[in-house]
């Protein structure tokens, strides 16, 4: 009796591990496929939204920078006609609030600076007028992807050209952020998941 006691103990002792490892078994398949479908959702939707935001900030931006040169054009006229390069650096300095302008200069038909301003390696406003052109360098720098020019025109004469240089830097870092809160929300959903399958075969 003993040993058939013993027996059946240790049959049901195998086949009550057996059952606990198919158990385990199915929870590992189920929580792997639900957040692998959960992963390749979210990443497709991630991808989605990234290009789809991507391209309406560049639109934005691009606006914003052709209203920008045109306001601009249509407020620098008298000083530029009165050659007062002080009133003409106040009006710069006043459209710079826009933290995505990097430099403001206005130029003559030669090419010449007449005014203007730029940030330095802090994005403060240089005290300093700007006396050479926006560098190659600067431009890869800064990420200084929009340049908007505006004819500064008056009584039918072109008296200069005002040209505006926008960094797509800050569209950058909001994109990044988005990338990363789709990444962090992802990793939240499958551990979430996991925990309900876990307790609920368990």
């Amino acid at each position: 009796v003993w040993g058939y006691t013993c027996e059946g103990d240790m049959g049901e002792d195998f086949f009550g591990k057996a059952s606990l490892r198919k158990r385990n078994s199915i929870q590992f398949r189920l929580s792997a496929i639900l957040m692998i479908q959960t992963t390749i959702i979210m990443a497709g939707f991630a991808v989605f939204n990234y290009f789809e935001t991507l391209s309406k900030m560049n639109s934005e931006l691009d606006h914003l920078a052709a209203v920008t040169a045109k306001r601009l054009s249509d407020n620098l006229i008298f000083s530029v006609w009165d050659v007062d390069k002080k009133a003409a650096e106040r009006i710069i300095i006043s459209e710079m609030t826009e933290k995505q302008i990097y430099a403001i200069l206005i130029k003559d038909d030669d090419g010449r600076i007449f005014s203007g301003k730029k940030r330095d390696h802090n994005w403060k406003i240089m005290k300093s007028a700007v006396e050479t052109d926006i560098r190659r360098s600067e431009k890869k720098k800064y990420q200084i992807d929009i340049v908007k020019r505006g004819d500064i025109v008056k009584d039918a004469f072109k008296l200069s050209v005002v040209e505006v240089y926008f960094t797509s830097e800050f569209m950058q870092r909001k994109l990044n952020r988005f990338v990363m809160t789709t990444a962090f929300m992802t990793m939240l959903i499958n551990l979430a998941l996991f925990a309900t399958l876990f307790v609920t075969i368990k």
